[in-house]
């Protein structure tokens, strides 16, 4: 996703840059092929439409990993997860926030994780 949108970003400024094509004169060439502005548009359009593509994928993946976090009967194990993989926060600082020893917590995630594959794994199953 970031190198998509790295690449993006270098098209749209190269399309900022390109000059506009002369249409008060005849092609040299009979081809059809988009050149300059046209190529660097096509190229920026596709990219923006992949990188769009993966944000909804991302989302909804992220949407059924919250709502499998979410179906935690231990409040612990879907806090300890909810807040280290939904919002990103290290596990020292997740042990630090609620208290816990970080040994602690790992051992709320680990448990946590295999109770998210278990749901997984009854998911698929169906």
């Amino acid at each position: 996703m970031q190198q998509l949108t790295e690449q993006y970003i270098e098209l749209r400024a190269t399309a900022a840059t390109l000059s506009a094509t002369r249409y008060d004169h005849e092609p040299v060439s009979g081809s059809k092929r988009p050149y300059g502005l046209e190529k660097a548009i096509i190229g920026y359009l596709t990219l923006a439409e992949q990188i769009e593509e993966r944000r909804t994928a991302f989302f909804v993946i992220r949407q059924r990993i919250i709502a499998d976090i979410q179906s935690l009967s231990d409040y612990r194990q879907m806090q300890v997860l909810y807040m280290h993989y939904v919002l990103y926060k290290p596990l020292a600082v997740v042990a630090n926030e609620i208290g816990y020893s970080l040994s602690h917590v790992k051992g709320v995630q680990t448990k946590g994780l295999a109770e998210i594959q278990k749901i997984i794994n009854r998911r698929e199953k169906k």
